[in-house]
C-alpha cells in the first residue's frame, strides 16, 4: 500500500491530466484515501523508526498531493461528503480523519471552499466540540488551516 501511495503522489504531481480524466475515479480514489486516513496505525509499526509512517499519515500525505494537482472540483465533494459521515461516527479514529482531509486540502481546494465556508465551519465547529482530545486537535488544526488558506472569507465567522 506505500508503494500504491507513492504511485498516486507521482502521478498526481506529474501526470495530473491522466488521473483526472474521470471524476467519478477521482472522487473514489479520495473516497479510499479518506478511509485509509482513519485507519490505526498496525500493530507491528515501530513509532522510533522515522522512516516507516504510518497508513493513515501516508494517506493524509497523498491526499493533500492530490488535492494540490488535482482540479478541485474533484476532490473536495468527496472529502466534504467523507467528513460529514465521519464527524458523526462513534469512532475517535474517524471523526479524527475528517478533520485531517479537510485540514489538508484547504490549500488545493481553496476557491471552491471559500464558497462552502457556511458548509465547512459547523464541521470544524463541531470537531472544537467533540470530548476527544485528539479530534479537538484535529479540528484546531484544521481550523488553522482555513485560517490561513480560505481568506479573507473565513474573516466573516470569527464569532
Amino acid at each position: 500500500r506505500e508503494a500504491a501511495l507513492e504511485v498516486i503522489h507521482w502521478v498526481a504531481r506529474f501526470k495530473p491530466k491522466q488521473l483526472s480524466r474521470s471524476k467519478e475515479q477521482v472522487r473514489a480514489l479520495v473516497g479510499a484515501l479518506c478511509t485509509m486516513a482513519a485507519e490505526p496505525p498496525p500493530p507491528d509499526l515501530d513509532p522510533e523508526d522515522e522512516g516507516t509512517l504510518p497508513p493513515a499519515k501516508l494517506a493524509t500525505q497523498a491526499l493533500d498531493s492530490v488535492a494540490l494537482h488535482l482540479p478541485a472540483q474533484c476532490v473536495y465533494p468527496a472529502v466534504l461528503s467523507f467528513a460529514r459521515e465521519a464527524l458523526s461516527s462513534p469512532s475517535r479514529a474517524h471523526r479524527e480523519a475528517a478533520l485531517t482531509a479537510l485540514a489538508v486540502v484547504f490549500e488545493g481546494c481553496a476557491e471552491p471552499l471559500r464558497k462552502r465556508l457556511k458548509d465547512v465551519m459547523p464541521l470544524l465547529l463541531a470537531g472544537l466540540r467533540d470530548p476527544e482530545a485528539p479530534v479537538r486537535g484535529a479540528a484546531a488544526f484544521a481550523l488553522g488551516m482555513a485560517a490561513e488558506f480560505l481568506q479573507p472569507h473565513i474573516v466573516e465567522y470569527y464569532k
